[in-house]
C-alpha cells in the first residue's frame, strides 16, 4: 500500500525514523 502511495506520488519516501511527508490534502 505504501509503495503504491508512493508510485502514485501521494508521499514521498520515508527517511530513516522521520514520518513520511504527505505531498496531497487527503479529507
Amino acid at each position: 500500500m505504501i509503495d503504491l502511495l508512493e508510485d502514485r506520488g501521494i508521499i514521498g519516501p520515508g527517511e530513516g525514523a522521520k514520518p513520511r511527508e504527505i505531498l496531497v490534502q487527503m479529507d
